[in-house]
């Protein structure tokens, strides 16, 4: 047991900036969102007293779905066709048509106590709808300012197993399997052999929980022992001898002295 400790220098950790915004259009490849600047993410929540005999015995709170305010000072041109901008012929655009629905990526950073970024949190946004907030055209002056776009999201949820549905996923770089996130940003944002895509959310869902590793070392003296992020995997067959055996996972040879193991 020990006593608690306030203001630990490895505990000085915040959330600070916005950073690799990606735009996934439902028919259309991704594409970065070079210029956004904030997302406000709105606590869609309602508190409602409960009373009994005239004394308040609990607080019911409901619970909405995901909103957020978006502000950019520029957006993708493939985004004006989501937000309500039909692209009839090149060069031209038709106002007040129905948005369309879109997913929507994005990283915000975590800070410490010296400045420096130690991970950030990545948002992954389904089935979103932008509506446009108005827009003020100014004339020029010496002194010019930016026009600085915004827009309200809503999402609508999805099933989650054993949860309630959400459109909102966020994965934490500081508490995730590394491995396993640099294989989820090779699936959102593509590599040099992939194009960027956002899977459906079941999809991913089952991959981020049904991943896991095995890590296989050669002790040098004819034995070897075995590691597994998820439970279950490694079974002991002989506690006495100390063997024990790999479940689920497939081998393949690279060379006559390597092979890698993979999920069956």
């Amino acid at each position: 047991m020990s006593a608690i400790v306030w203001d630990d220098i490895s505990d000085r950790e915040y959330e600070t900036g916005l950073d690799k915004g990606v735009l996934y259009p439902p028919a259309d490849p991704a594409v970065p969102w070079n210029g956004l600047t904030s997302v406000v993410e709105k606590f869609d929540q309602e508190r409602q007293p409960v009373y009994y005999d005239g004394r308040k015995i609990n607080d019911l709170v409901i619970l909405g779905d995901f909103e957020a305010t978006m502000k950019a000072i520029t957006f993708p041109d493939e985004f004006a066709e989501l937000e309500g901008m039909a692209h009839s012929v090149p060069g031209m655009f038709l106002g007040n048509q129905k948005p369309t629905s879109f997913g929507l990526s994005y990283r915000t950073l975590i800070g410490d106590s010296t400045g420096n970024p130690v991970g950030y949190k990545l948002h992954i946004l389904y089935n979103i709808t932008a509506i446009p907030a108005d827009r003020t055209y100014a004339t020029q002056t010496d002194s010019p300012s930016l026009v600085e776009f915004e827009w309200e999201l809503t999402g609508i949820p999805e099933e989650v197993p054993r949860f309630r549905p959400t459109a909102h996923i966020i994965v934490d770089s500081t508490e995730i399997d590394s491995e396993l996130l640099g294989l989820l940003e090779d699936i959102l944002y593509g590599t040099e052999s992939t194009d960027p895509e956002l899977p459906p959310m079941a999809d991913l869902l089952i991959f981020l929980l049904s991943w896991f590793s095995v890590i296989v070392v050669d002790n040098g003296d004819g034995t070897w022992t075995a590691y597994s992020s998820q439970p279950d995997v490694i079974v002991p067959d002989s506690p006495d001898v100390g063997e024990f055996e790999i479940t689920e996972v497939t081998g393949t040879y690279l060379d006559a002295d390597t092979y890698q193991l993979d999920v069956s």
